[in-house]
């Protein structure tokens, strides 16, 4: 309210509209939340994309539980999306990974997705095994490290 994003009517009812419009429907009605964890050797870093049937946003937590909200580009895919934030992230962390999963997925497996060499290398990984061994599938293209994290998004 004090940055004018927000009103209170006549009735104390409070009215948003503009970019925080777009941010509160993308909440209350999530059709699809994906989890992108940004891996290096001492830091994790989070991604949430945040999908609803009009708009789909992405947020990273920030500090004092704050977040940045980011509206996701309309000519690209969820997936492509996704992939762009893993692939920059291991351009800038070469020795990093990245984990992606979709929240409201019953099977608890997540893809985990690494560069090596020239290629690409991924795996599934459960969470509620995490002891068990990954099955890394190495040597795979842009194209094929796109359709894992299609399937692990169920797209």
């Amino acid at each position: 309210m004090a940055r004018g994003a927000a009103t209170v009517g006549a009735d104390k009812e409070l009215s948003v509209e503009g970019p925080v419009a777009a941010v509160t429907h993308a909440l209350t009605e999530t059709g699809k939340l994906v989890q992108i964890n940004l891996l290096t050797a001492g830091s994790v870093d989070n991604v949430l994309s945040v999908e609803s049937p009009e708009y789909r946003i992405l947020l990273q937590p920030r500090a004092y539980l704050s977040w940045f909200a980011m509206a996701q580009r309309p000519d690209t895919t969820p997936a492509e999306a996704n992939f762009f934030i893993v692939r920059k992230h291991l351009e800038d962390n070469p020795d990093g990974g990245a984990t992606v999963r979709l929240l409201d997925g019953s099977d608890g497996k997540q893809l985990l997705v690494k560069r090596s060499g020239e290629g690409w290398t991924v795996g599934y990984g459960h969470l509620d095994a995490p002891s068990e061994p990954i099955r890394e599938i190495s040597g795979l293209s842009e194209g094929q490290v796109l359709d894992h994290i299609r399937s692990i998004r169920q797209d």
